[in-house]
This record gives C-alpha cells, sequence and structure tokens, in this order.
C-alpha cells in the first residue's frame, strides 16, 4: 500500500513496485512448489484414492 501510494503521487517508483510484485510472484512459486506441499498433496491424494 506505501509503495501504490508513492505511484500515486510520483510515477517515478513504478520499478520498486513492479520489481516487488516479481518477488513476491517468485516466493509464491518457491511455495507452490515446495517439497513440503508436493508431500502433503500425496497425502491429500492417497486419503481419497
Amino acid at each position: 500500500m506505501i509503495v501504490a501510494r508513492l505511484i500515486d503521487t510520483d510515477p517515478v517508483y513504478v520499478p520498486i513496485f513492479e520489481r516487488l510484485e516479481r518477488e513476491i510472484e517468485r516466493e509464491k512459486e518457491k511455495t507452490s512448489n515446495s517439497a513440503v506441499n508436493r508431500a502433503r498433496l500425496l497425502l491429500a491424494q492417497n486419503e481419497i484414492g
């Protein structure tokens, strides 16, 4: 929200906002592809079938 307000005031902050968006997306991908997540998915599949 802070960076969004800064961009609203001055577009010079757009690159910072874009970098933050990329970093957030990267972290989401790491979490979704983690070994823990895959193990949980495997357990869930075995409970169903």
